[in-house]
Order: structure tokens, then sequence, then C-alpha cells
């Protein structure tokens, strides 16, 4: 014999909004569904009876309801330590991939300085590596420092080396002397003028290395 079928709280309110739709009494209701008449009677008149005191029509018994938040917690620490795993899966490859890195830069730094690599853990390893840290910022300030000093050595050098005031002093002569041509096609005498004398004094001057012709 089949047992019979169990109507959910949820079920009853289905099936009291249907028959509360038509105009048929409740056992014709029931025979055309193929409900049993008597426990749908009880049901709903226990339906009726809460909604009477203005109560829901479907109960959550606090079984069900600590069950379905045991449910909601045990999936929420389901995924947080899921994704707890994924950081620290991510985190470890870093530090071994790091840690790889930094063993084989020490290992090869070491064996030059002639350090006895089977006492490494005697070693203060991340001292060494955060002084070379240290020593890799102050490198690019004194990189940057030392481009300005050979600048500066360069410019001066420019000026008191005689190789260099050579070719530059051909270059002025050149210079002055292309202008005296064409100023002299114009029929002025540069070169025996009190200008020609000062240009060529000046030519001379910076030839040697004397400085009395450039003060003011």
């Amino acid at each position: 014999m089949p047992l019979p079928k169990k109507f959910t709280d949820a079920d009853i309110a289905r099936l009291y909004d249907e028959y509360r739709e038509q105009d048929k009494d409740l056992k014709t209701f029931c025979e055309e569904r193929g409900l049993p008449y008597t426990t749908i009677f009880r049901r709903f008149d226990r339906l009726e009876s809460r909604l009477a005191k203005g109560l829901p029509p479907v109960t959550v018994s606090p079984s069900y309801s600590r069950g379905s938040m045991d449910v909601a917690e045990t999936e929420v620490a389901a995924t947080v330590q899921q994704e707890i795993a994924a950081e620290s899966k991510a985190s470890t490859e870093q530090y071994i991939v790091l840690g790889k890195k930094i063993w084989e830069a020490f290992a090869a730094w070491a064996s030059k300085k002639g350090y006895d690599l089977s006492k490494i853990k005697e070693m203060p390893i991340h001292e060494f590596v955060l002084d070379s840290l240290s020593k890799a910022d102050e490198y690019e300030k004194l990189a940057k420092e030392y481009e300005e000093t050979v600048e500066a050595l360069n410019f001066y050098q420019s000026r008191t080396s005689p190789i260099v005031r050579l070719e530059q002093g051909i270059q002025m002569l050149k210079e002055f002397i292309e202008m005296a041509l064409l100023m002299d096609a114009l029929g002025i005498d540069v070169i025996e003028s009190d200008v020609g004398q000062y240009y060529a004094n000046l030519i001379q001057d910076y030839l040697v290395g004397r400085t009395k012709s450039f003060k003011t």
C-alpha cells in the first residue's frame, strides 16, 4: 500500500489559493485533483486560523532554519579557505622563485669573496641583501653626480688643453681671415684697423692661454 503524500505548508498554501479562485466546493476540488479530502480539510482549516491571526501562511521550522544557516556557514567557510589556500599558494610560489634567485646571486658573490657556503646557515644573508638594496639606491645618486663631474671636467679640459685651444684658435683665425677678405673686397682694410688688431691679439692670447684680453 503506497504511503500517503505529505504536503508541506507551501503546498497547502498553493492549493488553498487555487481553491479560493474557483467556485467549487472543497470536496469536488479534492476529487478533481486526487487529493485526500480529510487531510486537505484539516490543513486548510489550520491555514485559515493562521491567516486570521495575521501569521504568514508558511512556517519555517527552527530545525530547517538552523540547518540552512549551517549549510550557508559551511559554504562561506569553504570559500574563505579556498581563497586563503590560493593566496598562500601564490605567495609560496613567489617565495620559492625569489629565494632561488637570491640564492643563485648570493652563492656566486660569496664564492668570489671566498666564503664557505657549507656554513650558509651562519651567514646573515638578509643583511647582505638589505645592504645591497641600500647601496643600489645610493648608486643612482652617485652615478648622476659622477656624470655631472665628468661633464664639468670635460668643460675645463676644453678650456685648458693646448690641443683644444689650437683647434678652436685655428677655427677663429679662419673665420677672421674670411671676414677680412670680404671686407677687403668692399674696400675696407680690417687687418690694419683697431678692430682687426684687437681680434688678432685675442686669437693669439687664446692660443697661448693668456686671459688679459678676455677681462672686461
